[in-house]
């Protein structure tokens, strides 16, 4: 006897968004099996508890549809008379992209001017369109990834083209941002376009 997620254990989601749970009760030889004890309880970052309608959808087959109105980690239980299951979502606060605001505020102190600034966050902010399958909902990863390109991008000004490096004998240096920054690639990570061909 068992009961078998058809849905991911562990979900991503933003507040308001459609947390399906899916599941198919088993019996002993492995076979779908109706069962009436059906049971879905919920429990938000609160520790409140919900119990969502449960639908049959026949074979052995029962859905329920939670909206979390919350962010943080809810949990959901499914309880048979053939066992249980277990699901978590981590819901999201939803995220804008930065504004000019938010990149003054990331960069403090600066002296680059406020259209400058704006050039730069346009300029970004489609460079990681360029490179990142974007979902529909923007996310905190990809906001501080943002801030970050533009962070590199100022840095990167006030270098010369072309730089002699240092000498570690004569105690001189020359430091020189990477072209590809690792924090920025590593935030990014989950959303970047798969290349082919």
């Amino acid at each position: 006897m068992s009961v078998r997620l058809e849905v991911p254990a562990t979900t991503d989601l933003q507040v308001g968004g459609e947390w399906v749970l899916t599941v198919l009760v088993l019996d002993l030889d492995g076979c779908r099996v109706g069962d009436d004890t059906v049971v879905v309880t919920v429990t938000d970052p609160a520790a409140a508890e919900t119990t969502p309608t449960v639908e049959n959808l026949g074979s052995g087959r029962y859905r329920a549809v939670v909206y979390p109105a919350a962010a943080g980690r809810w949990t959901a239980a499914v309880d048979t008379g053939y066992g249980a299951a277990a699901l978590v979502a981590y819901v999201n606060a939803p995220v804008l992209p930065p504004d000019v605001t938010a990149l003054t505020a990331y960069i403090t102190p600066t002296s680059v001017e406020t259209d400058r600034l704006t050039e730069v966050l346009s300029t970004e902010i489609r460079a990681q369109r360029n490179v990142c399958d974007l979902p529909a909902e923007y996310s905190s990863d990809l906001r501080e990834a943002v801030l970050r390109r533009c962070a590199c991008n100022l840095a990167r000004q006030g270098i010369p083209l072309a730089v002699v490096q240092g000498d570690a004998e004569s105690g001189t240096s020359s430091v020189m941002p990477p072209t590809h920054d690792p924090e920025v690639r590593r935030l990014e990570g989950p959303w970047r376009k798969l290349v082919t061909g």
